[in-house]
Formats: C-alpha cells, structure tokens, sequence
C-alpha cells in the first residue's frame, strides 16, 4: 500500500512537472505571438 502511494504521488509529480511546462511553454507562444504579431 505504502508503495503504491509513493508511486502515485510520484506519477502525480511528473504530471504536474508536465502540466506547468506546457503552460509556460504556452504563455511564451503566446507572448511571442504578442510581440511578433
């Protein structure tokens, strides 16, 4: 059980490690757009 949760809340981590990655990734095209556009 311990393992199972330690493995959750690791998957939990890279999901959110991706989740913020894309929105920076998202606010910088959106920015750049700003600028360029």
């Amino acid at each position: 059980m311990a393992a199972k949760g330690r493995k959750g809340v690791f998957f939990a981590e890279k999901l959110s490690m991706a989740l913020i990655s894309a929105t920076q990734r998202f606010i910088g095209v959106r920015i750049f757009a700003l600028f360029c556009g």
